[in-house]
């Protein structure tokens, strides 16, 4: 700084913090974080972002919620991401939906098929599955398999949807853990080192 008398004006300031190359920085990042949240202000309606925020309207609810984020993954780890899969989406791929009329009863069985490559190098924090089923009288009987890349079969539950628009958290499902956990036994053939929690 210069001996001389100090101006103690924004443009003084400002004057002397541009002398620094640590002032440069620090006028160009505060300058960054101002035009964000004007940016931010202006594309987001104030409603829409307390909605997001408060998670209204189960805006979340397809997030797994023990998950790291995406970007994660651009620091060398290999971690799972959010797969999704809707059967109600017409050639989406991996996705096959096969519908067959059952005669001289008016029902119909369907067999929807979901399949993906799963390249990464941890277990998925969540698995869950979304209904959206229509009926009139009766829920529908749902019969919930796990299909190996081999072709092995697991039968994982049998599940009758409590509502048109149900959750089924796989992941934390008691059932499916017993069906893993019997699975895992007959292929070793006895007891496992590490069971699969209860």
């Amino acid at each position: 700084m210069s001996s001389e008398r100090y101006e103690f004006t924004i443009k003084g300031t400002i004057k002397e913090l541009l002398t620094y190359k640590s002032g440069i920085f620090g006028i160009a990042f505060l300058i960054l974080l101002v035009t964000l949240s004007v940016y931010t202000i202006v594309v987001l309606p104030y409603d829409q972002t307390i909605k997001l925020w408060r998670g209204e309207g189960g805006v979340w609810l397809e997030t797994p919620r023990t998950a790291q984020p995406y970007w994660v993954n651009y620091f060398g780890q290999n971690l799972p991401e959010t797969i999704k899969r809707d059967s109600s989406q017409s050639g989406q791929s991996g996705t096959v939906k096969i519908v067959t009329p059952i005669p001289q009863s008016g029902l119909k069985l369907a067999r929807i098929s979901f399949t993906f490559d799963f390249l990464y190098d941890s277990f998925p924090s969540e698995i869950n599955i979304f209904f959206s089923v229509k009926f009139n009288e009766s829920s529908p009987l749902l019969n919930i398999y796990w299909v190996k890349p081999s072709g092995t079969e697991i039968r994982l539950l049998t599940y009758i949807p409590r509502s048109q628009n149900d959750k089924l958290y796989l992941s934390i499902n008691s059932e499916v853990s017993n069906a893993l956990s019997l699975y895992v036994y007959n292929v070793l053939g006895g007891a496992s080192e590490n069971p699969l929690p209860p």
